[in-house]
């Protein structure tokens, strides 16, 4: 049985019934590691600097590439059928898969939610070729 900060999720889940008492009590029963999306080069390579952010204008999320002056925008495809998406995305020269990492609940105005630690290390579990990302919707 996992722990997140020293306590089972069955420790969280008495604590109360918030949002974080929960997403803590998820994170317990993985012992403090997620599963997030990853963004691959069509190789397989994971793609360094990327980050999965959220557009407050228009709600969608995105993956912004690089930092600073030198960042690129790739918009993951919305297409219903997940063979579209990923074909429409390794058009644009992407695949999305998933990754492993440590992660925390982050607290902020907008609410919580989990976090990657961005200093742990990565295990890849899909890098985007399996289709983990891309199951129809």
């Amino acid at each position: 049985m996992g722990t997140y900060k020293g306590k089972t999720a069955a420790q969280w889940r008495s604590e109360g019934t918030t949002r974080e008492h929960e997403l803590s009590a998820q994170l317990a029963e993985k012992d403090g590691i997620w599963e997030f999306p990853g963004l691959f080069t069509l190789t397989g390579a994971l793609v360094p600097q990327a980050a999965f952010v959220l557009i407050k204008a228009t709600g969608r999320m995105v993956w912004r590439v690089g930092a600073g002056d030198l960042a690129s925008w790739f918009t993951p495809s919305q297409a219903r059928s997940g063979a579209r998406r990923r074909a429409n995305d390794a058009s644009k020269g992407y695949a999305v898969g998933t990754i492993r990492q440590r992660a925390y609940v982050a607290l902020t105005a907008r609410g919580c939610y989990i976090r990657e630690v961005a200093s742990s290390p990565i295990e890849i579990i899909d890098n985007g070729s399996q289709g983990t990302q891309y199951q129809d919707r």
